[in-house]
């Protein structure tokens, strides 16, 4: 198939502008689960069951686990169920 250079500048800008709207989809979506797991953690540290805690975000519960246990700078709580 042969193109115009008008038909390819037209198919480069299209390019770009979808390019471009990933890019802000990409950082919408890194500020959503961002905001989703400090939501979680503030959630676990008031004591809501997780099993509340997974249905509501969607999560499974070693999701909700890794990320609980990463925003305590990799330590468990006594009561999580931890040898020691």
């Amino acid at each position: 198939m042969c193109y115009m250079a008008t038909q390819l500048d037209e198919i480069r800008a299209r390019l770009k502008r979808a390019a471009a709207a990933r890019k802000r989809a990409e950082a919408s979506l890194e500020s959503a689960r961002e905001e989703l797991s400090e939501a979680i953690v503030e959630a676990s540290l008031a004591d809501m069951k997780q099993v509340e805690i997974v249905n509501i975000s969607g999560y499974n519960r070693e999701h909700i686990r890794r990320i609980v246990i990463a925003a305590r700078g990799g330590q468990f709580k006594e009561d999580d169920g931890a040898q020691g």
